[in-house]
């Protein structure tokens, strides 16, 4: 279920937060928080919210927080919507990489927080 839609301020604000880092104006950061095992409705949701992004900023990057340590998904990759399948790149890495994030290193929370940034 999804649990929270975070607006862009708080997730710069809690990006620059864990990362030590500055969002440019050439960066945009989604966050949303799930339960262990996102739905296919969320899924969809989270989809669309990169989908209306990713046409101005095609590099993607997906990382995650679960018992206050910071993973990353995906490394910054450029993402060309002509040749690649946006709803199946992110189907795959949150079912299947997700999964095995979660029992390579026993995430005992029930939430955990996606980051998605996007750059130019």
């Amino acid at each position: 279920m999804l649990i929270a839609y975070k607006r862009i301020i708080l997730a710069q604000q809690l990006y620059n937060t864990i990362k030590k880092a500055r969002i440019t104006k050439n960066q945009y950061l989604l966050s949303f928080t799930i339960y262990k095992h996102p739905s296919n409705k969320e899924i969809n949701n989270i989809i669309k919210s990169i989908s209306n992004k990713i046409k101005e900023k095609p590099f993607l990057q997906i990382f995650i927080q679960a018992n206050k340590k910071y993973y990353t998904l995906q490394p910054l990759t450029p993402i060309d919507l002509k040749k690649d399948n946006l709803k199946s790149l992110v189907t795959n890495l949150l079912k299947n990489k997700l999964s095995i994030f979660n029992n390579q290193y026993n995430f005992s929370t029930n939430t955990i927080i996606l980051y998605y940034r996007l750059t130019k």
